[in-house]
């Protein structure tokens, strides 16, 4: 799928796309939806309160800043 700017987030977009994405995030489980990044970069888009593990990225607050690769 390519990144459209109509959504938030990259969790917003996977939803939209029907991609299965871990995530607690609207239910105040915070860290569910860290995913591996294996190719690309994104941007946060509000800082988390505790930032993810070293290669992983939390896709409720992230946006594609090139094409990406996540692994679940």
């Amino acid at each position: 799928m390519r990144w459209d700017a109509r959504y938030p987030g990259l969790l917003d977009l996977a939803e939209a796309c029907a991609v299965p994405v871990g995530s607690g995030c609207r239910t105040g489980t915070c860290h569910t939806c860290a995913s591996p990044l294996l190719d690309g970069a994104v941007a946060c888009t509000s800082p988390p309160l505790q930032a993810p593990e070293p290669g992983r990225v939390l896709v409720c607050c992230s946006t594609s800043r090139t094409d990406v690769v996540l692994d679940r």
